[in-house]
């Protein structure tokens, strides 16, 4: 069998998705030829890495190129490029999916020295994958037509979702990454999917390319402290599109807002955030502007702002950063009790994640009363400090209201939410976090004496749940 009859079998086999047998023969037959010869077949070496990655051995494509002596450069065959990129954008995914989603990051001193069949050693590690990438990305930056266009894609898109969601991401890197290219390279075309959506399956419209391109580099020059870079990128990007996804417009305005406060603009971030606010409710915006209000020593209204985020949706341990700010605002008005709870309250929260406190953070609670110390369950803490959050909410209802359980939206390890009825009203929205002592009673049919709260736009919230329990008779 000659080289060219050999790599017209391995793409025949490959074709036939016979990935394992393709890799066999390949094995069987490669002491016939020079190494030289074997690494100067662009199509078989292409071949063997897609037969290895689609065989779930994409580790070992690298050793392949170089056991065959074939650097990355700009002069790599061009299927060779190609067959790179998808194993890229394969171990991407594949290490996202391994690593624990709370681990550090790799030990940059950890290297395996167990060697493959391919010739070479495994490269697990995220920031040698990550080098190859840089470097594949900078030769294929100019390079985006055709089918060359989907794999660069793919490779930065996959690397901006698996990087943004680390402990520790490495945001000097998706800055140069996201740098090789203009915004005009990305297509602004929005594809549609189906996804199961309360039970229901309902098509959701994607963010282009050129949004998530926005969205990626603008996040990079905000962790990176680039304010006046990132404020004129977040312009550009309100400009540039008719329709946004994710709330995309919510999180440009935000960086907009916070590069003027780092420029020094407090005014200017106040009048952004305030705008902000008007659009959409987040607690994370009131936490802005009460730090805002705090700074400038406006302590009632960072207290409000506070408490109107605390009460709102979110997660706790999201907002352990807010309970810090509560109980600093709190020790300010002279609320001593109250703020040493705010202060219990984050460390429990912290401790439950796993999560340290700062030297800082631990002088502050040093005086903290031994009664407030000893409080060891969050729930109880919690459901104590939920009315407090929620003082000045207008209710509804006069005095208590009973109810059962409609509807059950989620029960996850974050917490229950659905909905309530009444005689007098329907789908009355309640949410209890996984710490509340009331949650493994939230069943369909199960019934409650809460409180009503009047929401935006007519909608309903209960608030202070109480399980009845009926005696049998």
């Amino acid at each position: 069998m000659t080289l060219y009859e050999l790599s017209l079998e391995i793409k025949a086999r490959l074709k036939e998705k016979k990935f394992a047998s393709a890799l066999a023969l390949f094995k069987s037959e490669k002491v016939n030829f020079e190494a030289a010869q074997i690494g100067s077949n662009g199509y078989l070496i292409a071949d063997l890495m897609s037969c290895l990655r689609q065989n779930k051995q994409s580790q070992y494509a690298f050793a392949l190129l170089d056991n065959y002596d074939i650097p990355l450069t700009e002069d790599m065959h061009e299927n060779i490029l190609n067959a790179y990129g998808w194993v890229l954008h394969a171990l991407l995914k594949q290490q996202h999916d391994e690593e624990d989603e709370h681990a550090m990051p790799f030990d940059d001193e950890a290297e395996s020295d167990e060697q493959n069949e391919w010739g070479g050693v495994e490269d697990p590690d995220r920031k040698k994958l990550t080098e190859r990438m840089e470097v594949w990305l900078s030769i294929m930056h100019s390079e985006m037509e055709g089918f060359n266009y989907t794999v660069v894609v793919n490779v930065l898109k996959t690397f901006i979702k698996t990087e943004g969601k680390r402990q520790r991401a490495n945001w000097a890197l998706v800055d140069r990454v996201t740098a090789l290219f203009e915004p005009a390279a990305f297509s602004t075309v929005c594809f549609k999917t189906k996804r199961i959506v309360r039970g229901a399956e309902k098509e959701l419209e994607l963010a282009s390319d050129r949004e998530i391109w926005y969205a990626a580099r603008t996040k990079a020059l905000e962790n990176l402290e680039r304010y006046v870079d990132c404020e004129a990128l977040c312009t550009e990007a309100l400009g540039a599109f008719e329709r946004f996804h994710y709330g995309n417009d919510v999180w440009f305005a935000r960086r907009i807002a916070l590069s003027r406060l780092n420029l020094g603009d407090s005014a200017g971030a106040r009048k952004g955030l305030e705008g902000l606010l008007k659009k959409k409710d987040e607690w994370f915006i009131r936490k802005e502007i009460a730090e805002l209000d705090f700074g400038e020593g406006r302590l009632e209204q960072a207290l409000m702002h506070c408490k109107k985020a605390l009460a709102g949706h979110g997660d706790l341990e999201y907002k352990v950063g807010l309970l810090l700010l509560t109980a600093r605002v709190l020790k300010a008005l002279g609320n001593k009790d109250l703020s040493e709870r705010h202060y219990r309250l984050m460390q429990l929260v912290r401790a439950e994640q796993g999560w340290g406190i700062s030297t800082v953070i631990l002088q502050e609670m040093e005086d903290l009363s031994p009664s407030v110390s000893a409080m060891k369950q969050t729930s109880t803490l919690l459901r104590e400090l939920e009315a407090f959050w929620r003082e000045g909410m207008a209710a509804l209802a006069v005095g208590k209201v009973q109810g059962r359980v409609e509807k059950i939206l989620h029960d996850n390890e974050q917490g229950v939410d659905g909905f309530l009825r009444t005689d007098a009203h329907a789908h009355i929205y309640f949410r209890e976090t996984r710490q509340s002592p009331i949650a493994a009673d939230l069943r369909v049919g199960s019934e409650f004496e809460f409180e009503i709260l009047s929401q935006k736009e007519g909608k309903l919230k209960a608030v202070k749940l109480r399980p009845i329990r009926r005696i049998k008779s």
